[in-house]
């Protein structure tokens, strides 16, 4: 299994922001670069309700460094340990269960994040090393509150 770092769009939402990809499946360690086609990757956005990398048996996951924002269920269902958003210093916005149903142990989100989905509380293993301080509550997500 290699790593994918050249992925194919199929289709844009609006300048920069994936909303279909030629991704091949056999590829489990994946690094999404800062630019794709001339354009500067800043979101994931899916065309329907599973997201456009959900369900692909992923281990490993590098985020471009230009990444603003994340669709509802964009890494849903997949093997994901360790997510670390902190090199995404521009993202504000991660949906609604984004990292649903993986196995995640360790994730960091940047300061930067403003709008966050109850995703990572469908996780019961998780735990997390860097959050954005303005957040006192997280909608829906009653677990995750009685751990801070």
């Amino acid at each position: 299994m290699g790593t994918n770092s050249v992925l194919r769009i199929r289709n844009w939402h609006r300048e920069g922001i994936i909303q279909s990809t030629s991704y091949n499946s056999n590829y489990k360690f994946i690094t999404i670069p800062d630019e794709l086609d001339g354009q500067t990757i800043k979101g994931i956005k899916a065309l329907s309700e599973n997201g456009i990398f959900s369900h692909k048996g992923i281990y490993e996951l590098t985020l471009p460094t230009t990444f603003e924002e994340l669709c509802f269920a964009a890494f849903s269902s997949n093997n994901l340990k360790s997510i670390d958003l902190s090199r995404c210093e521009n993202l504000h916005t991660i949906g609604q269960s984004a990292f649903y149903s993986n196995s995640i142990t360790n994730l960091v989100i940047p300061a930067s994040v403003t709008s966050l989905g109850y995703f990572f509380c469908l996780n019961q293993n998780h735990h997390t090393t860097n959050i954005n301080p303005l957040f006192p509550t997280y909608p829906g997500c009653h677990a995750y509150k009685k751990r801070l």
